[in-house]
């Protein structure tokens, strides 16, 4: 059987949102029903770090989490160094974005089963998400996009 790979991408502003709690209950629903045995995320707030939380609860447990920091180290739930994702002095956000994308689609070249989870939020300034989103789509990988808009009364 392949490995089953979850990348969890998601705009921070759903932290501290109305729709913060939606969001977590709809992220936890799919990590529970996918059962990834690898979870990737970055390390911001809000959905990435809701993604690490809830795949290292003792009620999900999974055994392997890597979190691409924007100080260019992957790590795992505990912290501990696994590696550089990257090698440059200088690098953005969106080249984090990048690279966690270029790894789950290597993994899947090698026969695991990706699925991409994004969060978005529709009055995100940043679009940090939608850019990951479009680079998975560009890489093949089968994504899902949640997004959350707000009325204009809000």
């Amino acid at each position: 059987m392949s490995p089953r790979i979850l990348l969890v991408t998601g705009s921070r502003v759903l932290a501290g949102s109305a729709e913060e709690r939606t969001a977590q209950v709809m992220l936890r629903a799919f990590i529970e029903q996918f059962a990834p045995v690898f979870v990737v995320a970055g390390d911001a707030r809000g959905p990435d770090e809701w993604a690490v939380d809830i795949a290292s609860s003792n009620d999900v447990a999974l055994p392997h989490v890597r979190i691409y920091g924007l100080d260019g180290w992957v790590r795992s739930a505990a912290g501990k160094d696994v590696r550089r994702w990257t090698q440059a002095e200088k690098y953005t956000p969106l080249d984090r974005n990048t690279a966690m994308v270029r790894h789950v689609a290597r993994e899947r070249d090698k026969g695991a089963h990706v699925e991409v989870v994004g969060l978005e939020a529709a009055w995100s300034a940043t679009r940090g998400t939608a850019h990951t989103l479009t680079a998975a789509r560009g890489a093949g990988l089968s994504i899902t996009r949640i997004t959350f808009e707000r009325s204009e009364g809000r």
